[in-house]
């Protein structure tokens, strides 16, 4: 087996960004330079709006080569990722890892501080991660050249079929690019995350916000038809959990637990509540304690209301509006054996966050 390097990268090795693609279309086959044909006008679209100069970046594909047919599974298909088959049944497996393996060198060579990684098939050969369309936005550690980072977005090439809002996404998803690549490191706000609070803790913060009435985003997590935890945020940087039930137990006394509902009613009766998707919380507090949650503010529909077109879950409007990498998944890590109960209650914490 043997790779054949026919459309090699372009741009200066001395740069700030590097954007890696999938492999050469037909144009790019003929001209013998990526991203020159439909996908490349678009890309060139997306680069201007935010700011960046295409002579000033490397631009290059992991595969090097037109796959056959135009189809990456040819090298590898990561669509049996999903249906838990081996992503090396395909023809030249091998040839991927040469290209992998060639793609590292090709990295190494930059000074790029981001490395924005085009389509599923570059965030999974530089990250090992599966599933652009949750990971897109987030800045990640790149695994294959340590020390890098990686900015994944969508592929150009799916505003052409048949996803034309990918193009405000990926312009999005490039002005992130562009500030991330004046720095290497991954910068994030720190975030404090409360997830074993004791009554007491829980008694002053309820009774400050109480007393101060600031917007507090909210948010519960239910096991069975039951409330497992209730997570509240009244700054960007710091959140609470109060967990009321851990596998095979509850987490208080009954007294102690009687007095944390009192003190949640008297938190979500008075002050102004913000909620992603609040009808189902509320209806919740309502239906199991009989609580009227003063809701005000709904991020979900805020987002409908404002861009009607776009995705609305939680995960696409963090991706947008906050630097936290996505995590949604770790809201379904609960129920796996012997897992551990604080990353649920994490997972609770982020939601708040990332509401407010």
């Amino acid at each position: 087996m043997s790779i054949n390097p026919h459309v090699p990268g372009i741009g200066p090795l001395v740069c700030k960004a590097m954007f890696i693609g999938e492999a050469p279309g037909k144009e790019e086959h003929v001209k013998r330079e990526p991203f020159v044909g439909s996908s490349g006008w678009e890309a060139d679209r997306w680069l201007k709006t935010a700011g960046f100069i295409r002579e000033h970046i490397r631009i290059d594909n992991v595969v090097q080569e037109k796959p056959p047919g135009n189809k990456i599974s040819h090298f590898i298909n990561l669509g049996n990722i999903s249906k838990k088959r081996p992503i090396s049944a395909a023809p030249r497996y091998e040839d991927w890892l040469l290209y992998v393996e060639d793609l590292r060198h090709r990295v190494e060579r930059t000074t790029a501080n981001v490395i924005v990684a085009l389509g599923g098939t570059a965030l999974f050969a530089l990250t090992g991660i599966h599933g652009i369309s949750k990971w897109r936005g987030s800045v990640i550690p790149c695994t294959l050249v340590e020390g890098r980072k990686v900015l994944p977005t969508y592929h150009p090439a799916t505003v052409q079929r048949g996803s034309p809002l990918n193009r405000y996404i990926g312009i999005q998803d490039l002005f992130r690019a562009k500030k991330e690549s004046e720095f290497l490191d991954i910068r994030r706000k720190e975030r404090t995350l409360i997830t074993d609070p004791t009554l007491d803790h829980i008694e002053r913060w309820v009774r400050y916000a109480v007393d101060v009435k600031p917007l507090v985003a909210f948010d519960i997590e239910a096991i069975n038809d039951e409330i497992s935890h209730v997570s509240l945020s009244i700054e960007d940087d710091y959140a609470i959990v109060i967990p009321f039930l851990k596998p095979w137990s509850n987490v208080w006394s009954v007294n102690d637990e009687i007095k944390i509902w009192k003190l949640l009613e008297e938190l979500l009766t008075t002050c102004p509540i913000l909620a992603q998707g609040g009808s189902y919380d509320a209806y919740m507090m309502w239906r199991k304690l009989g609580i009227r949650v003063n809701l005000v503010e709904d991020t979900l529909v805020a987002q409908a209301i404002a861009f009607p077109g776009m995705e609305k879950s939680l995960d696409f409007l963090t991706s947008i509006h906050t630097d936290m990498p996505y995590y949604k998944d770790e809201g379904r890590l609960w129920s796996k054996p012997l897992a551990d109960p604080d990353t649920f209650y994490r997972y609770n914490c982020k939601d708040s966050l990332a509401t407010r």
